[in-house]
């Protein structure tokens, strides 16, 4: 899919999930779609899938790409969509991919926080739920984490506080943190300088998660990813008051970056 294809889709009035990310999905050679379960949300069955590069091989490290928990959050969902038509042959004799490219699809369509039912789908994962989203995003997590070497969890921050492009960083013993070398391919005025995001300390745009420390646990696919044994987690949060173009790019910069670190 070439460029022009990819600003059609985000200019269209609406985004629905089966008319334009399945459909383009669908369409690459690169990957191959495998639904891990289906749900029903307003009446419309949506299917949840993972996509896996089609040269994967067990013997090389997996790289994990998840966007869409929060359906107001639409330009990783983007960014992942062009890295997946325009980068990834470059990077498959490497390493394996295995992408989460929408996980709330009705919240896409509806451009909600959460799923149409409501739920919060980000804060629900590794809280023992009994939805079957949620243990079959789990399940799935649980095998690959071992054999992830770099996750990015991609995010969108729309409180109009932040004004810049920042990042929580998975930590716990010998982690080799990255998150500041990551951030390196941004205009220093586009990162977030706050003392404070949220109540966590910032650090030149890396807010430190360490999992070694205790503290309670309020759920997260980035901080699940890490407990389950993956190596280095981020979670990339650009602010909805970027250009959409400007956030998918950033999110795309971010991830190139994390691929030469590692």
């Amino acid at each position: 899919m070439n460029r022009s294809e990819n600003k059609s889709i985000m200019n269209s009035p609406e985004h629905p999930f089966m008319d334009t990310i399945m459909n383009v999905l669908s369409s690459n050679p690169n990957i191959e779609i495998e639904n891990i379960c289906q749900v029903t949300e307003d009446s419309t069955n949506y299917p949840i899938v993972f996509a896996y590069s089609n040269s994967f091989d067990a013997s090389k490290p997996t790289v994990f790409l998840n966007a869409g928990s929060h359906g107001d959050e639409p330009a990783g969902v983007y960014a992942i969509i062009r890295f997946l038509s325009e980068d990834l042959p470059q990077y498959t004799d490497d390493f394996n991919f295995v992408v989460s490219p929408c996980l709330n699809p009705s919240g896409f369509d509806a451009g909600t926080h959460d799923t149409a039912s409501g739920m919060n789908i980000n804060s629900v994962i590794g809280t023992e739920s009994t939805d079957e989203l949620i243990q079959a995003v789990e399940a799935k997590l649980k095998k690959l984490a071992p054999s992830i070497c770099l996750a990015f969890d991609l995010h969108e921050d729309n409180s109009g506080v932040q004004r810049g492009c920042y990042t929580y960083e998975m930590i716990s013993k010998n982690t080799n943190r990255i998150a500041h070398r990551v951030l390196e391919v941004l205009a220093t005025s586009d990162i977030c300088r706050l003392s404070k995001i949220y109540e966590s300390t910032n650090n030149n745009g890396v807010i430190e998660d360490n999992l070694d420390k205790p503290q309670p646990y309020s759920g997260g696919m980035a901080t699940f990813l890490k407990a389950q044994g993956a190596q280095h987690v981020m979670a990339i949060e650009t602010p909805t008051e970027w250009a959409l173009e400007k956030r998918i790019e950033t999110h795309l910069a971010m991830i190139r970056r994390g691929l030469e670190l590692i």
